[in-house]
């Protein structure tokens, strides 16, 4: 492997855990908002879980751990960002404003309705975060496609 695919893999590895974080992060600001501090175990997990995997990939090279982390940034991605930051939150809004900001104008609608400024803001960043984590998360599946064993340092003819 040449050494500037090596810093690609290392930068998207980077960037994809960055966003992932953030995804995470927002979603748990947002939702202990919402929840109160009930959700705050869950917010614990979905913080760490990714700082995890992408631990132990850095650390053994291991497919498994790559595709835990994988698979945890695409329920993240497809549940708190598209399902919750899009829909719930985006799209919600971008009707609310067409319809006048007004609270009764969206009777009817399947959203739930419009709550605090932090809130609906928050759960719009979280779809930008998902945006993010989305792109560096497929670089960064793409770029390890191959990657075994336990190798740490980043020299010519090894692996990332």
């Amino acid at each position: 492997m040449t050494v500037q695919k090596q810093i690609a893999t290392g930068t998207y590895a980077l960037r994809s855990l960055l966003a992932v974080e953030a995804l995470s992060l927002l979603t748990s600001i947002h939702h202990v908002d919402e929840l109160g501090l009930t959700f705050l175990a869950p917010a614990a997990l979905a913080i760490s879980l990714p700082l995890i995997f992408m631990w132990w990939f850095r650390q053994k090279r291991s497919n498994v751990a790559r595709w835990f982390y994988g698979g945890f940034a695409v329920l993240m991605i497809l549940g708190f960002g598209i399902a919750d930051g899009f829909w719930n939150h985006t799209v919600k809004m971008i009707i609310f404003f067409l319809r006048g900001s007004e609270r009764a104008n969206m009777v009817g609608l399947p959203f739930r309705s419009v709550g605090s400024a932090f809130h609906e803001v928050t759960g719009v960043l979280t779809f930008v975060a998902t945006l993010f984590a989305a792109y560096f998360s497929y670089r960064f599946m793409a770029n390890t496609r191959n990657v075994q064993g336990k190798s740490n340092d980043f020299t010519p003819g090894t692996q990332p």
